[in-house]
């Protein structure tokens, strides 16, 4: 994924995006990014103890984001 500042160099002049913009979608680009791994390491994790129709990604909010994040799981 690019960073934010490769985000504010892909701008064009005219497409009227401003930086509160740029920065909103990059916030939520990585959240997403973030969510995803974290469903999928905690989906194998369960798949190893044999639960292979449970999905943990209906219960992942923001706490266990930061969390995970932080590595203090």
């Amino acid at each position: 994924m690019p960073s934010l500042k490769d985000k504010f160099l892909e701008v064009e002049p005219c497409t009227n995006f401003d930086a509160l913009q740029i920065v909103g979608e990059y916030i939520i680009e990585k959240t997403l990014e973030l969510k995803q791994e974290a469903c999928q390491q905690a989906t194998s994790i369960f798949a190893d103890l044999g639960l292979e129709n449970f999905e943990p990604c209906m219960f992942i909010d923001e706490e266990f984001l930061e969390a995970y994040k932080n590595r203090d799981l």
